[in-house]
């Protein structure tokens, strides 16, 4: 008997933001809420998870470095960001007449 696939979207739940508290001005940055996967039909995980402790300011977590079950299958660019933590933002300038 064939395995069955399905295709499925799954919110992407973000955990371990440190840099954030411990960098004054540093913020982050939400690029895609959710992911897309073709999956066995058995292993439909409710979400992914994803620890961003280990990221600092300035640096981005791409689609390739999601963790999940190795039978699932990636539909998007690996290369696409997920999120990112930005540096402090330029005070804005005083527009001149």
């Amino acid at each position: 008997m064939a395995e069955t696939f399905i295709f499925a979207s799954f919110a992407v739940l973000t955990s371990g933001l440190m840099c954030i508290i411990e960098t004054p001005g540093a913020y982050f940055n939400t690029i895609k809420r959710t992911v897309k996967y073709l999956c066995p039909a058995d292993i439909v995980p409710p979400y992914i998870e994803v620890d961003l402790s280990e990221l600092d300011v300035g640096q981005k977590l791409l689609m390739r470095d999601l963790k999940v079950h190795p039978a699932l299958k990636l539909l998007q660019s690996p290369d696409q960001p997920i999120c990112n933590i930005i540096g402090s933002r330029a005070p804005e300038q005083k527009k001149g007449k």
